[in-house]
């Protein structure tokens, strides 16, 4: 093969490539279209749990009257109030924990409340992502970021969270709308001058891990 054969070859391959890529990326534009208004579709399926008069974290709606959250958050034999509407709160019952994912299923009377579709598709690099929880006692706190990477910690991005966050929704745009993708786990911090810097990464649990600790406990 000569040069001229391998430039034609060459060329072939780049624009078979650019034609995949854009192809890919108004699909995913398409996707991602409808989930602009991110907060108003999930907020009320993301919950406040009141763990001590100074500590709280989140938790995720995953069926009727079920909930999903971190295990490292909740207190030993004591109540875990649930702020399920700003006018109704009502007290939680750990039924399942798997300490080796750090998570717990929860029932609680969720009303009306919509469960969050569960994701059935992997994140890809540099995908947009929405990481949401109560870093704040009054209110949900969301904020945006992208996919980074995953790793034997859990799915990292740089949607950042706070340690109320905590059993919170890491949020992607899929097939079903807005999906979850994991639930918020810690975020990844630094020393610096003696102390611990939150470096404005979150990790996550990925979803697929917990499919199965869902089933065989709800």
């Amino acid at each position: 093969m000569n040069k001229t054969q391998l430039s034609r070859l060459a060329l072939i391959i780049v624009c078979a490539l650019w034609m995949t890529f854009t192809k890919n990326l108004k699909a995913h534009a398409q996707t991602t279209a409808h989930c602009s208004q991110l907060p108003s579709e999930v907020s009320p399926s993301i919950v406040r749990l009141e763990l001590s008069a100074t500590n709280q974290a989140s938790a995720i709606v995953i069926k009727h009257d079920t909930l999903l959250t971190v295990a490292h958050a909740l207190p030993l034999g004591k109540a875990i109030k649930v702020y399920i509407k700003p006018e109704y709160t009502a007290t939680a019952s750990i039924i399942a924990i798997h300490h080796g994912l750090d998570l717990a299923i929860l029932k609680v009377d969720t009303q009306d409340l919509t469960p969050i579709p569960l994701t059935d598709s992997h994140l890809q690099f540099k995908e947009r992502v929405w990481a949401a929880g109560f870093a704040n006692r009054d209110w949900l706190n969301v904020t945006s970021g992208f996919f980074v990477k995953k790793n034997y910690k859990g799915l990292i991005s740089s949607a950042s969270i706070e340690a109320g966050s905590s059993g919170g929704a890491l949020l992607h745009c899929g097939n079903k709308g807005l999906e979850l993708a994991g639930v918020l786990h810690a975020y990844k911090a630094r020393y610096e001058q003696g102390k611990l810097m939150n470096t404005g990464y979150s990790i996550a649990v990925p979803t697929e891990q917990f499919l199965s600790f869902i089933e065989q406990n709800t």
